[in-house]
């Protein structure tokens, strides 16, 4: 079953204590993303590229692990730069 994601609206967000500036929330389409872990669920942001890479494979856990693998990448190229 695929698990429904939605957009959420300012007065949503502020209703869990989330409250991001109006221009984030004018000029960034956004959704929470729930990602099941051992300990739990984990909630992201989720914005246009997240739904870019789920094109490839509609999968969210999929999209994720491209953006930790990146996140890593660019660590360790920040890290070699500076040595």
């Amino acid at each position: 079953k695929k698990k429904e994601i939605r957009t959420l609206s300012k007065s949503t967000l502020t209703d869990y204590n989330i409250k991001p500036g109006d221009d984030f929330i004018k000029n960034n389409p956004h959704k929470i993303i729930s990602l099941p872990t051992y300990w739990g669920n984990e909630y992201w942001w989720g914005f246009h590229n997240f739904d870019v890479i789920k094109r490839y494979n509609p999968s969210d856990s999929y999209a994720m692990s491209v953006l930790q693998l990146s996140h890593y990448i660019t660590t360790l190229r920040e890290k070699l730069n500076n040595a």
